[in-house]
């Protein structure tokens, strides 16, 4: 097994056992390296433009804002260091958001939201009946 396939292995084990409040498997896995942040480290909330296949569909869509998130940590000056990919995912996630959402929550609150935050796991996704009977 190649050293990067078993590192991710490792983080992957360590998120699970410690950082969980829940013995199921968390969802939001899917950004586990950081060559996917250096697409947008350098960027602003407002420059970023997601590519398309990361909200493909409506499940696609929140299981990859919740990947991102779960890298994203706002724990302002109560720790030492960085959690996953520190505050990089924020502006990021904040552009799963639609503009309608986003004209009503600016990108500061969203952020400051999330303040205490240092870690984000998905444990449930469950599809909403759309109310129309069949």
């Amino acid at each position: 097994m190649n050293m990067q396939k078993r590192n991710k292995m490792d983080i992957t084990s360590y998120h699970q056992k410690y950082f969980r409040p829940s013995c199921l498997k968390a969802l939001n896995l899917r950004f586990n390296s950081w060559e996917f942040y250096s697409l947008f480290s350098e960027k602003t909330h407002d420059q970023i433009k997601l590519p398309p296949e990361l909200t493909r569909t409506p499940e696609d869509t929140l299981l990859n804002y919740f990947s991102v998130l779960r890298e994203a940590e706002n724990m302002g000056g109560r720790s030492c260091g960085t959690v996953g990919q520190a505050r990089t995912p924020f502006p990021i996630a904040y552009n799963f958001l639609s503009k309608e959402y986003q004209n009503k929550l600016s990108y500061d609150e969203y952020f400051n939201s999330f303040a205490g935050i240092g870690h984000t796991s998905l444990i449930k996704l469950f599809r909403v009946p759309d109310g129309k009977k069949e």
